[in-house]
């Protein structure tokens, strides 16, 4: 459901509140009438007009300490697969998560795959590249 402004919000609801149908109400607010009975719906349940909260409310899968252990396994062992680390970290977090899941961590942790290999970000070559482009810059 699209998130409307709370102009709208408060207009509709007082339309409801005076009687109208959830058709008459979509129709002198050009909105939809499915929009109209969930948002009635949701006033009565909640005991308010405001919309709920749009994304990046979830938490993360794997936790800080669960990410130290994935950059040790892959430093131990870097031609582990996504499972066999998805599997390892089952006993922290619980439930076995998915190849996508770990994939995200990865990235997040800005672990490369080369040649059937993990590789972890390195301070060292990030600089030696930076400097690189510096130099090539001014020629």
């Amino acid at each position: 459901m699209a998130t409307h402004s709370q102009e709208l919000r408060e207009r509709v609801w007082e339309a409801l509140e005076q009687g109208a149908s959830s058709c008459e109400v979509a129709e002198q607010f050009s909105v939809p009438e499915s929009w109209v009975r969930t948002f009635r719906q949701q006033v009565r349940q909640r005991g308010h007009l405001l919309p709920l909260r749009r994304g990046g409310h979830r938490q993360r899968e794997v936790d800080e300490a669960g990410e130290a252990c994935v950059r040790q396994w892959v430093r131990e062992q870097p031609q582990v697969t996504l499972r066999q680390l998805a599997e390892r970290l089952r006993e922290q977090v619980g439930r076995l998560l998915s190849e996508a899941t770990m994939s995200r961590v990865l990235k997040r942790l800005g672990i490369t795959k080369k040649k059937d290999a993990w590789r972890l970000p390195s301070v060292k070559s990030s600089r030696l590249s930076k400097h690189a482009k510096g130099t090539s810059s001014k020629a």
